[in-house]
């Protein structure tokens, strides 16, 4: 039984169909998959700039004079818990913003060079801070203006 030229048509493209939409599902998962193991990472990018930022500028104020704000409750503490998550996803452990799943070397890298900025962020605050304690004691002149450094 010989099929015509127009059913034989048919097939091939119904077949045809059935592995486009088979590899559009499958990359779709697969992208869908990828995001969902991605997602820590872009969460922890958003953490740590919302909170170096915020400490940075707590410290700016404090060394301008703001006498509410407290060195280490405040903004070491907000450093501290940068470079906590930054270890964790180092480390490869689960904290809050999920799982991390390191599975190359260039991330370990980043990572690491960014738990080492941060460490220096604290380290230069803490310096600063410091400097400014033992120079606004050592002070004695009334008409001086203290210029935060």
């Amino acid at each position: 039984m010989k099929l015509s030229y127009s059913i034989r048509y048919t097939i091939y493209l119904a077949i045809t169909g059935v592995v486009t939409t088979l590899l559009v599902w499958y990359v779709n998962q697969n992208m869908q998959n990828t995001y969902r193991k991605n997602l820590p990472y872009v969460a922890l990018g958003d953490n740590l700039k919302t909170k170096t930022i915020k400490g940075h500028l707590w410290f700016e104020e404090l060394m301008a004079g703001d006498q509410s704000i407290d060195f280490e409750k405040d903004i070491v503490t907000l450093f501290n818990s940068s470079r906590d998550l930054l270890q964790d996803a180092y480390d490869g452990k689960e904290n809050v913003l999920g799982k991390f799943e390191i599975t190359d070397e260039e991330t370990n890298a980043l990572l690491k060079e960014a738990i080492i900025g941060v460490e220096n962020l604290t380290t230069a605050a803490r310096e600063r801070w410091e400097f400014k304690k033992n120079s606004s004691t050592v002070q004695m002149d009334s008409v001086a203006v203290d210029t935060g450094e």
